[in-house]
């Protein structure tokens, strides 16, 4: 606290010189109104430096304490954490390592091959149940409107197959075959 004090008459002296620069370059007559402010407010700075500032005592929790207390103890950080690998390749083995103990808990390297396989086999036959799908609903839109649409291609069905065959004379559903009308 008294060095703030100190800091602050400090500052109050460098204003002092500064105003009074001012005051004689603006060759102003208000030099005493300031001297005024000045002196009280001096004033008020020694009343503040007289009177006695009391510090509080730091308020430390008896955890926090004991800490404090203790003798320091050294523990080196491999002790926590282990041994480090030392490069990439080590870090690899570390890691295969751990997970050699899980393998055994987990499926072998051939039951996960085939169940892999499984699953693309899977995947693959649902793609071609959606594609023949899809080549199904475009038959039947094709067919309505009396276009020639590819079919699917398979060894006992031609590649492409005219809508109007199932129109006879292409004259539309509604037409008598016999008469052609």
């Amino acid at each position: 606290m008294r060095k703030e004090l100190v800091v602050l008459n400090n500052r109050m002296d460098g204003l002092k010189s500064h105003v009074q620069t001012q005051l004689l370059v603006s060759r102003s007559g208000n030099h005493e109104e300031f001297q005024s402010q000045l002196a009280e407010m001096r004033a008020q700075v020694a009343k503040l430096a007289e009177k006695a500032v009391q510090i509080p005592n730091p308020v430390m929790l008896e955890s926090l304490m004991k800490i404090f207390d203790e003798q320091p103890t050294t523990q080196y950080l491999d002790d926590i954490w282990g041994e480090l690998p030392k490069s990439k390749s080590d870090k690899r083995k570390h890691k295969a390592e751990e997970s050699k103990e899980e393998l055994h808990a987990d499926l072998s390297k051939e039951e996960r091959k085939q169940e892999k396989k499984a699953r693309k086999a899977s995947r693959k036959a649902e793609r071609e149940k959606a594609v023949r799908e899809q080549q199904q609903r475009d038959i039947v839109l094709a067919g309505a409107s009396g276009s020639e649409v590819p079919t699917p291609v398979s060894d006992d069905q031609p590649t492409h197959v005219m809508s109007s065959e199932s129109a006879p004379g292409g004259k539309g559903a509604n037409a008598d075959p016999e008469t052609d009308a």
